[in-house]
């Protein structure tokens, strides 16, 4: 059988990155919007 590998850590950083990129996109609209 074969062993199944975890996401290396960089990977797992580039999609928090990628999350985080679009939260934090979100976040500025929504703060543009509120004023």
């Amino acid at each position: 059988m074969e062993q199944q590998h975890p996401p290396s850590p960089m990977r797992l950083l580039e999609i928090l990155k990628d999350r985080f990129g679009a939260l934090e996109a979100v976040a500025n609209s929504s703060i543009k919007l509120a004023r």
